[in-house]
């Protein structure tokens, strides 16, 4: 599979007001933990069977389950109901709870893998992160 690998970030947009938008209106301490001060530049995409892994090398290293809502770890700390599809070199994840639907879709084109963070809540724009492969 394509999109299994490591990778490298080359360039984040859209960060800081994607989580201060996303952010609105939660209370406190529910409120997403927005991207690291000193974020690890690396990313890992691993897939055995059903199972597919995404390691930031940070403490959250979700591992979804294609086609399948499973419970993961959210924004706040709080489980929230979560689905992965696998569609050739991309992956798309979904994660809904009570402030709608937060959406990360991995597309890799050649040796680039973008990922593009979007959210169902009005206001919020988008963010991407931009990888090469290694």
């Amino acid at each position: 599979m394509g999109l299994e690998g490591k990778y490298e970030e080359v360039k984040s947009e859209g960060f800081e007001a994607f989580f201060k938008a996303l952010s609105a209106g939660r209370p406190e301490g529910q409120q997403p933990r927005g991207p690291p001060k000193t974020p690890n530049k690396s990313l890992s995409i691993s897939i055995n069977g059903d199972q597919v892994t995404v390691d930031r090398g940070e403490e959250f290293k979700p591992t979804y389950t294609l086609n399948k809502e499973v419970d993961v770890q959210g924004l706040g700390g709080k489980p929230v109901k979560t689905k992965a599809a696998l569609a050739g070199d991309q992956l798309t994840v979904e994660s809904t709870d009570e402030n709608g639907t937060f959406k990360r879709v991995y597309a890799l084109a050649g040796s680039e893998l973008t990922v593009t963070y979007s959210s169902s809540k009005s206001g919020v724009p988008q963010a991407t992160r931009v990888f090469k492969k290694l």
